[in-house]
């Protein structure tokens, strides 16, 4: 056999186990957010779905379905005089949520351009 047919092959197979893993994912995810499906089943499907993430991904994954579990039942005028009440899911986190961060990542950039310039 000749390698670059053979690497040619290979790469086609890669593509479409990505693919599939992709639509699988995505699949476990839609399955565990319906209604109609059993609240045990609904659980199996959702743990399954959090195989495919990475820890950040999972943990938060599992912060926010607390955290809308908590909100399930109370009303709208409720949750709008509420502190804790984020919206109908929590915001993701970011390097860069305030302004303090956002000044230690230019003087983090400062420090590592200074550094540069003297070849560190």
């Amino acid at each position: 056999m000749n390698l670059e047919s053979l690497e040619t092959k290979l790469s086609e197979i890669q593509t479409e186990l990505h693919s599939q893993e992709t639509h699988l994912k995505n699949m476990y995810e839609t399955l565990s957010q319906d209604p109609d499906i059993h609240s045990f089943e609904r659980e199996h499907l959702r743990a399954e779905y959090q195989t495919y993430l990475n820890d950040y991904e999972r943990a938060y994954d599992i912060a926010n379905q607390e955290y809308q579990k908590s909100i399930e039942g109370l009303s709208d005028a409720y949750l709008s005089m509420c502190p804790f009440y984020k919206g109908p899911s929590l915001p993701k986190p970011t390097f860069i949520d305030s302004k303090q961060d956002i000044a230690d990542l230019y003087g983090l950039f400062l420090i590592v351009g200074i550094a540069h310039m003297y070849g560190i």
